[in-house]
């Protein structure tokens, strides 16, 4: 059987193979031959062929708990080629193919994430040039730069390619779905007592549409270079800002801190906007009631690539957007997966675990990286360092006499 190609994912770079309810693996796609050899070949059970012994499960036992399982990720051994066993970071989902029920395997090759130590704000460019090529950032324990992670971005594909294939189909069902109930409705008395269970029906079928929505902006995050265009991205920081500094909310304390020559950065506003916006509003549920953040921007200028456990760079101009806030902070064990797509640690819903892969997404679109620094206890930095030319457009906050 045939992988429909509307998963896409015969040209993935990870492992993928189609799994039916009884453990027989119905097609695999080239990397995962690659991964695995001839073993795959001929539709073989998972058991037979690359299922590790070590685990505690069999593949029928894995599926069936693998339905009942609201993790998005399982961690778990298998037989690659040449005999060895190796640990993948294992998605699975459930679908419907011709009325048979199958499950969808993609692997990413699990390593031990890199904890790193956080590089605080530089004096100046001159001084953060310094500290880059010496390495002298006196840094404490307590970040993750999801740059050095190589398959976060082949997690985010990963949900790219689901989410448009899962938005697409639900967003047809629930037209549907929609149409026929404000049909029935508008037929309906208003004292017919099937009415309010109707209306019932409506409203949860609108807050389905509400996710299928979600998920279709999320897999939309392909690159758009004709959206981009140069400006200045105080501006549009300053908006954000504005959008959470509404009289009777929270007794934050926000400072802003921007560069007055702030150099020019090419980018998609309304994206841009979208992602400063899920920062500010993590910091805001971070910092609670009482609080201060900070939102800083500054000038980099590199002679030299840079290559340091904190953040890794080419040579040239760029802009640091930090979003510094005084919460509560992130645990060291969450901190290297969240950015990671559908991956949260707070109640469900309306949290899906969208919203800093939409970051990381929008960063890296803009050749950008984020780094996120948490020491225990002492809130979180999150820096983003975007590509910048080395030109002024003018800050619509700062006086003709101040550039």
């Amino acid at each position: 059987m045939k992988l429909d190609s509307g998963f896409g994912l015969d040209n993935a770079g990870w492992p993928a193979f189609l799994v039916d309810d009884s453990g027989i693996v119905r097609h695999a796609n080239p990397a995962a031959v690659n991964t695995f050899g001839t073993v795959m070949d001929g539709e073989p059970s998972l058991s037979a062929s690359v299922w590790s012994p070590k685990t505690d499960m069999t593949p029928e036992e894995f599926l069936a708990k693998s339905e009942r399982s609201s993790a998005p990720m399982t961690l778990l051994e298998f037989r690659v080629k040449g005999g060895a066993t190796t640990r993948f970071n294992t998605y699975v989902c459930s679908l419907f193919r011709e009325g048979q029920k199958f499950f969808l395997f993609q692997l990413f090759l699990a390593s031990a994430p890199r904890v790193i130590e956080p590089a605080p704000a530089f004096e100046s460019e001159e001084e953060g040039q310094r500290k880059f090529k010496s390495g002298d950032t006196d840094l404490q324990t307590g970040a993750f730069s999801f740059e050095a992670n190589a398959a976060q971005k082949q997690k985010l594909d990963c949900a790219l390619q689901l989410a448009r294939t899962v938005a697409l189909d639900f967003n047809n069902a629930l037209t549907s779905v929609l149409g026929h109930t404000s049909l029935v409705l508008s037929k309906m008395e208003p004292s017919n007592p099937w009415r309010n269970s109707l209306m019932e029906v409506e409203k949860a079928a609108q807050k389905a549409a509400e996710i299928a929505q979600d998920l279709a902006a999320f897999s939309r995050q392909e690159k758009d270079p004709h959206a981009q265009t140069p400006g200045n991205l105080n501006n549009i920081l300053r908006r954000a800002v504005e959008l959470f500094q509404k009289p009777g909310s929270a007794n934050i304390l926000w400072t802003l801190q921007l560069e007055k020559q702030l150099f020019t950065v090419n980018f998609d506003e309304a994206k841009m906007q979208q992602g400063f916006m899920k920062v500010l509003e993590n910091a805001v549920e971070a910092v609670g009631k009482e609080g201060r953040i900070t939102v800083r921007t500054h000038n980099q200028s590199l002679n030299e690539p840079v290559k340091s456990p904190a953040v890794q760079l080419p040579a040239g101009h760029y802009v640091c957007v930090e979003f510094d806030d005084s919460g509560c902070g992130i645990a060291q064990e969450v901190l290297p997966r969240i950015f990671e797509p559908f991956f949260t640690t707070k109640p469900n819903p309306p949290h899906r675990g969208l919203g800093l892969a939409w970051v990381y997404g929008i960063v890296t679109n803009h050749g950008g990286t984020v780094a996120v620094t948490s020491p225990p206890g002492q809130g979180t930095t999150v820096r983003i360092f975007l590509p910048a030319q080395k030109k002024i457009v003018r800050d619509e906050g700062t006086k003709i006499e101040d550039l």
